[in-house]
């Protein structure tokens, strides 16, 4: 017990500092979080055509005796899907990463082929003068498709080591035809077989791909770089997101023309036969994809500190406690935000929480819990001290709460009861300060 003869008025204040940096993470990298979302990048492009057909010029099959020539022209068609999901990471670094799912990429082009062939017969000799030029019927329009599957995004954007879809087309047959099928064959030529297979190789490299964000100056690179994000607020952060890649295809075709031709000379049977291959020059054309841009949503937890009549609180305090009696306070912890928000908290002596949040307890959207806490003296005096709540919340992570206790005895001549408390913030720079001042009498 303390006695004094007089009284002494006493004027303090005193300072807690408590650093938070609204841009930086670190605080509370202990409750760190993500969120995801499925995302469906598709590619479909309008028909592609070259305005340059391809054409072999006249090719020989026997000499000069029998010859043929081809004239090819393309379209295309592309489509394709990038399945995956963007994660959504935040604490020390906002931060999306997107992850393709395995094998459900696709990419491929439908290529349409027209062919345009005429036939030449040229045959000279001092007995027999056969001169014929002709279309051949039945020149056709084929067409195939190309496909590859992948894993999208964690594979692509080296520029080293780009997207490869390569397929070889089997020898294939095309035209079938036989002397009936010909207008304008002179009377000499009794037989007249002609066959055109088609083999061929189409090869697409898919490189410089990158997705970009309208969320500034930042783009990503698919090689599983992040693509760090400004900073987060409110309930929900959105964004959108285009992927882009620049896709070079090319073509190449070889044809196998077989001609069997019987023609006379007088009464005699001749017979011409032969089969070549013709090449035909690789076709390459380029292409830049723009996908999107696709609008991406990720939902975010927004605490709130409130006191049992839900208005804000930003401090706690117990007054005029009878010395070695104990006191209980709720707090609530709102979840204002769309996401579950996880928190856990702690203390010091002589303060202890009463409710079990040793381990994280998850506070669905619109939802709160009461936080129970006690604080129990057994000396008179003035106690301070700090309710810490940490939390998975992207903008306000940890929240240190000054706790402030005045403990009296029941001889009121021994109290300090007449203490007012009072606190301000002091904004410096990233530096938030409490101030706490009062004043008050010691008998």
């Amino acid at each position: 017990m303390r006695s004094y003869s007089k009284k002494i008025f006493l004027e303090y204040s005193f300072f807690l500092f408590l650093i938070l940096k609204p841009n930086n993470f670190n605080l509370f990298a202990y409750i760190s979080d993500s969120d995801e979302n499925s995302i469906n990048f598709h590619y479909e492009s309008d028909s592609c055509s070259f305005q340059s057909p391809i054409d072999s010029g006249w090719q020989s099959l026997y000499q000069d005796s029998i010859q043929v020539r081809s004239e090819l022209s393309f379209t295309c068609n592309s489509d394709s899907v990038f399945p995956g999901k963007a994660f959504l990471y935040w604490g020390d670094e906002n931060k999306v990463n997107f992850i393709g799912e395995s094998d459900k990429g696709n990419v491929s082009e439908n290529i349409t082929i027209s062919v345009m062939q005429r036939l030449k017969i040229d045959i000279d000799t001092d007995i027999v003068d056969i001169d014929w030029e002709g279309p051949v019927p039945g020149s056709a329009e084929f067409e195939f498709p190309l496909s590859s599957v992948f894993d999208p995004f964690l594979l692509l954007g080296n520029p080293d080591r780009p997207l490869v879809i390569e397929q070889n087309l089997p020898r294939t047959h095309l035209i079938e035809l036989g002397l009936n099928d010909f207008v304008g064959i002179p009377g000499e030529i009794t037989s007249l077989d002609l066959f055109i297979d088609y083999s061929g190789r189409f090869h697409s490299s898919i490189i410089g791909n990158y997705i970009s964000s309208a969320s500034g100056d930042a783009f990503l690179t698919n090689e599983g770089q992040p693509l760090y994000l400004p900073e987060l607020s409110g309930e929900n952060y959105e964004f959108s997101a285009t992927y882009c890649a620049y896709v070079v295809n090319q073509l190449a075709l070889t044809y196998f023309i077989y001609v069997r031709l019987e023609y006379l000379v007088g009464t005699e049977r001749r017979e011409l036969e032969k089969e070549i291959e013709l090449p035909i020059i690789a076709k390459e054309w380029e292409e830049n994809w723009q996908i999107g841009p696709q609008n991406i949503t990720f939902s975010l937890p927004k605490i709130l500190i409130l006191d049992t009549n839900f208005n804000s609180l930003n401090q706690i305090y117990f007054q005029d406690i009878l010395i070695n009696s104990e006191i209980t306070q709720k707090i609530i912890i709102f979840n204002e935000g769309n996401k579950s928000l996880k928190i856990s908290a702690s203390t010091s002596l002589p303060f202890s929480i009463h409710s079990d949040l040793s381990n994280q307890v998850e506070i669905l959207p619109g939802n709160f819990y009461e936080l129970i806490f006690s604080f129990k003296a057994n000396d008179v005096g003035y106690y301070t001290g700090n309710l810490n709540i940490e939390s998975n919340d992207p903008m306000k992570g940890d929240i240190i709460l000054p706790i402030i206790a005045n403990v009296i005895d029941d001889n009121t001549d021994n109290n300090y009861s007449d203490y007012i408390f009072e606190t301000s913030e002091v904004s410096n720079g990233d530096e938030i300060n409490y101030e706490y001042s009062g004043c008050g009498c010691i008998i």
